[in-house]
């Protein structure tokens, strides 16, 4: 079994691990990668004002999330020890 995390903040070398990984045998186009995810994103945020760090709503959507933001941050954590075992 493999379990492979990849980050959108870091979406090129995502790719490429995915494809080192899975034995892929080239990488799709990362702009082509980017342009679809980019797009998809942006259709998800359509009409969501962005939220100000220092606004009280901010601590209650954190308290909120809380246990997705530990696991996020247990991924970044399992992400970055995948790529120092390369």
């Amino acid at each position: 079994r493999k379990a492979i995390i990849g980050l959108y903040s870091d979406l090129g070398n995502s790719i490429q691990h995915f494809t080192d990984v899975f034995g892929w045998d080239a990488p799709p186009s990362i702009d082509c990668v980017n342009d679809l995810i980019g797009r998809a994103y942006a259709r998800e945020q359509e009409g969501f004002p962005k939220l100000d760090t220092d606004e009280p709503a901010f601590e209650v959507i954190q308290n909120k999330n809380k246990f997705d933001l530990e696991l996020y941050n247990f991924a970044v954590q399992l992400r970055y020890q995948q790529l120092s075992m390369r």
